[in-house]
């Protein structure tokens, strides 16, 4: 069964991604996910210009005299943010940034995953859930870190929450 799994996947794969651009272009839309990954290279080519640190917590996108001025210029279009919350995340932080996130990120995978192993109820799902739905969302858009966002709260609160269980006992520490 799984190898007829992995078989059928794959051949889905290579057959979706050969046929890629009739397939959007059916439903009217754009296999470039309407410009965004247009954009991408430029953008990849900044945090390379700023690698470590990033240009700062929300300085990239400002006006024409911001770094994402030449992004724009390059894109020919205005795009308020990378779309894809990685990009983003690199440019505001670098990559000691991202790297102290995908960390902290990791370590609440892994303590879901062990909390929903020794629970094993619907409940214990969400903190599985919610963070792989973070991680697709943020492929085509950038609400990573975004101040005042339900969806930045939520993860944070996912977080603390399975910080503050004991996964031996599964119960609170005090």
């Amino acid at each position: 069964t799984i190898m007829a799994i992995i078989a059928i996947g794959s051949s889905l794969s290579l057959w979706f991604n050969a046929n890629a651009a009739t397939i959007f272009g059916s439903i009217g839309k754009d296999a470039t996910l309407t410009g965004r990954t247009d954009m991408w290279p430029y953008i990849i080519e900044m945090v390379a210009k700023q690698p470590w640190l990033g240009y700062g917590y929300s300085a990239f996108w400002g006006d024409w005299d911001s770094p994402g001025a030449t992004v724009w210029r390059a894109a020919k279009w205005t795009p308020p943010n990378a779309h894809n919350g990685l990009l983003d995340m690199l440019l505001d932080l670098g990559l000691l940034g991202v790297s102290v996130f995908l960390i902290g990120f990791g370590i609440t995978l892994l303590r879901g995953i062990t909390w929903f192993r020794i629970d094993q109820s619907w409940h214990s799902f969400w903190p599985i859930l919610y963070p792989t739905y973070l991680v697709l969302a943020n492929v085509s858009e950038s609400f990573l870190l975004n101040f005042n966002d339900l969806l930045w709260v939520l993860y944070v609160s996912i977080s603390f929450s399975l910080a503050t269980v004991d996964l031996r006992t599964n119960r609170v520490l005090a």
